[in-house]
C-alpha cells in the first residue's frame, strides 16, 4: 500500500521531503498573490490586517503550509505515481484533496489522524489564555509598575523583552540594537526610549518581575500597559472575537475550495491573545497622543508581523505626520514570506516609510516586489563580532558546534541526528537558542544530556574559532558561520519544506543540506573551500555616521 503522510508531524520520504521544498519557492509566489487577493476582495483595512491570515508571517499562519502540502501530493499525483492512503492531521484540507484527487482521475482515502487540538474548543482556549494574560499585563503595572512619561519629543525604539533581559542591577541587555545608544552623541540619548513588547512570559512571578524589572530599570522604557485603561482591554478582548468574522470573502487556489483552510485560520485567531495584544499596540498610541507624547521617529524591528502593522495603523492614524523606518536587524530568510513587502501592503498603509537591511546582499530580494519602497542600509548592531572575526592560527577545528533553534522541536531533530552520526572522535558542542536556558534545554530534550554532547555558554563567534562544521536549522548563525571560514550543514526537513537561511545568499559550496545521518557524517569530513565570504555586503559596520544617519527623521 503507498502512503503519504502530510502531517505536520509525519514522516516524508526523502525524495518527496526534497519535492516539497523545491515546490515551496513557487507556492510561496502563489500565497502572496493569494493573500493579496484575499485583502483586495475583502476590503481589508484598519484592524484587519492584524489578523493572521492577512500577515504573511508562515511560521505562525498555516495557510502556506497547507498549500504547500496540496501542491506536493499535486506532484506526485501527475508524476502518474499511485497513491492509496493520504494521512493529515487537519480536517481542513479534506475538501480541497478530494477536489484534487478527482481532477487528476485518482482514488485514495483520506484519513484524518493525530489532530493536535478540538478546533470547536479553541475559541474558548483563547479567551481563557487572553483573559489571564490581560489580568497580569492590567494589574502588576499597577502594582509595582513606574509610569515613565518623556519630557521632550523622543524616538521609539520597537523591541522585545523576555524574562532574561535584565540583569540583577535592572540594566536592560539590549539584544535588538546593542551599543546604539553609546554610538549615538549626547544629545541623542535622552530622545531614545524604548517601546517593548513583553515576549514569553508564563507565570505571575514572571510578569511581577519584569514590571518590577523595568520602574526600576535606569533605561529609558514606554511601557504601553501603564497607559492602557480597563476599558482599553475590554474593547480589544470583544473586538478580537468580531474581527476574524469580518473576512467573508475566501476565493479559490489552484482551482480548490480551500474555503476549510481560511475559515480554520480564522477561528485559531478569535480572541487569541495575538489579537489582543495587536490591538492593545493600536489603542496605546492613542493613549500616548491624550497624553501629550511627542514623537520624533520611530525604528520599528520589522518582522512584518501583526505587531509592526498595529503600530504602523496606530502611527499612521494618531501620529500621521511621524516617519517610521523598520529596521530588519536579522538575516531574512526566503521561507518567511512576510519579510519581503508586497503592494497591497504598502497600499494598505502597513509599511515602513523605510526598510534598513544590515547589508546590500539583502537589497535585490526585500525590495522584489515593491520597488517604490524606500530600501536602505543600516548597521548591523547584532553582528559586531562577526564583522570583527579574525581566526586566530593556533586554534585547531576539532568540534561540530550544534546551534539550537528557538523551535524545541527543531532542536530535537539536531540531537537525534547527531546521536546517530558514527563519526569516530567527534565533539559536538551545544549552543542553546538566547531565549532557552540549558537546563530548560535538557528538561525539553533529555537526550542532550549523552555523554558525546557538552553545553557552551560562549559566544558564538568565539566558537567558531576552534569549529570544523556549524549544524542548524532556520538560524542567523547559519551566514555568521560562513563568514567565519566554517561550513554549514542544515537539518533537512522530513515533515515539510526545509528551511535553508543561506540559498541565495551565499554559495552552496559553502553549505549542505542533511536528511539523513549518513549525509551529516559526510560533511562532517567533507573538505572546506579554501576562499573565504567577504562580510561587507552582508553586515554594515556600526559607526557614529551610520547611527546619525539612522536616527535622523524626515516628516510627511
Amino acid at each position: 500500500m503507498s502512503v503519504i503522510d502530510l502531517r505536520a508531524c509525519g514522516e516524508l520520504s526523502i525524495e518527496d521531503a526534497k519535492a516539497i521544498t523545491k515546490i515551496e519557492k513557487t507556492v510561496r509566489e502563489e500565497y502572496n498573490q493569494y493573500i493579496c487577493k484575499l485583502i483586495g476582495i475583502n476590503n481589508v483595512k484598519g484592524s484587519q490586517w492584524f489578523l493572521r491570515a492577512t500577515c504573511r508571517n508562515t511560521y505562525v499562519s498555516k495557510i502556506h503550509d497547507a498549500f504547500c502540502r496540496l501542491a506536493l501530493l499535486q506532484h506526485v499525483l501527475t508524476s502518474g505515481r499511485k497513491i492509496d492512503t493520504i494521512l493529515i492531521d487537519r480536517s481542513c484540507l479534506q475538501q480541497p484533496l478530494q477536489e484534487l484527487l478527482k481532477q487528476c482521475n485518482c482514488v485514495a482515502q483520506i484519513r484524518v489522524c493525530g489532530s493536535s487540538r478540538v478546533r470547536s474548543l479553541q475559541t474558548i482556549r483563547n479567551i481563557m489564555r487572553s483573559l489571564y494574560f490581560t489580568c497580569n499585563i492590567f494589574f502588576w503595572p499597577k502594582i509595582l509598575g513606574k509610569k515613565k512619561k518623556p519630557k521632550q519629543s523622543v524616538i521609539l525604539l520597537d523591541m522585545f523583552l523576555f524574562k532574561n533581559s535584565f540583569d540583577k542591577s535592572c540594566n536592560l541587555k539590549d539584544r535588538y540594537y546593542p551599543d546604539l545608544i553609546t554610538l549615538a552623541p549626547e544629545e541623542e540619548k535622552n530622545k531614545i526610549w524604548y517601546l517593548p513588547s513583553l515576549y514569553n512570559m508564563r507565570s505571575p512571578l514572571d510578569w511581577a518581575r519584569m514590571f518590577r524589572n523595568i520602574a526600576n530599570s535606569p533605561q529609558n522604557i514606554l511601557v504601553k500597559e501603564q497607559w492602557l485603561t480597563l476599558s482599553d482591554y475590554a474593547k480589544a478582548l470583544l473586538q478580537s472575537l468580531s474581527l476574524p468574522r469580518s473576512i467573508h470573502k475566501i476565493p479559490r487556489w489552484r482551482n480548490l475550495d480551500v474555503t476549510a483552510v481560511v475559515r480554520e485560520e480564522l477561528t485559531l485567531d478569535m480572541g487569541s491573545p495575538a489579537l489582543v495584544q495587536a490591538l492593545l499596540t493600536e489603542k496605546s498610541l492613542w493613549r500616548y497622543k491624550l497624553n501629550n507624547i511627542q514623537i520624533h521617529g520611530v525604528i520599528d524591528w520589522f518582522e512584518n508581523q501583526v505587531g509592526d502593522r498595529a503600530l504602523d495603523v496606530g502611527l499612521r492614524k494618531w501620529y500621521p505626520s511621524v516617519y517610521i523606518k523598520g529596521y530588519l536587524g536579522f538575516v531574512p530568510e526566503g521561507y518567511y514570506a512576510g519579510l519581503a513587502p508586497v503592494q497591497c501592503e504598502q497600499d494598505g498603509g502597513v509599511l515602513p516609510d523605510e526598510l534598513l537591511l544590515m547589508g546590500e546582499a539583502y537589497i535585490e530580494r526585500q525590495s522584489k516586489y515593491v520597488p517604490t519602497l524606500r530600501v536602505h542600509t543600516a548597521p548591523a548592531f547584532r553582528f559586531q563580532e562577526t564583522i570583527q572575526y579574525a581566526a586566530q592560527a593556533s586554534n585547531k577545528k576539532e568540534i561540530v558546534v550544534l546551534a539550537m533553534p528557538m523551535l524545541l522541536d527543531e532542536a530535537e531533530r539536531i540531537i537525534h541526528m547527531a546521536l546517530q552520526t558514527v563519526t569516530e572522535g567527534t565533539e559536538f558542542v551545544i549552543k542553546t537558542h538566547p531565549t532557552i536556558s540549558i537546563e530548560k534545554f535538557k528538561q525539553a530534550i533529555p537526550s542532550s544530556t549523552d555523554v558525546r554532547f557538552t553545553f557552551t555558554d560562549e559566544p558564538i563567534v568565539e566558537l567558531l574559532q576552534t569549529a570544523s562544521l556549524l549544524v542548524t536549522s532556520a538560524s542567523s548563525t547559519a551566514l555568521e558561520a560562513v563568514l567565519c571560514s566554517v561550513c554549514v550543514a542544515i537539518l533537512g526537513c522530513r515533515s515539510g519544506p526545509t528551511i535553508n537561511p543561506l540559498e541565495g545568499i551565499v554559495d552552496e559550496e559553502f553549505w549542505s543540506i542533511c536528511y539523513t545521518p549518513k549525509a551529516l557524517e559526510m560533511a562532517i569530513l567533507a573538505k572546506k573551500p579554501e576562499k573565504s565570504v567577504p562580510v561587507a555586503p552582508y553586515f554594515v559596520t556600526p559607526t557614529l555616521q551610520g547611527v546619525l544617519e539612522l536616527l535622523r527623521f524626515e516628516t510627511h
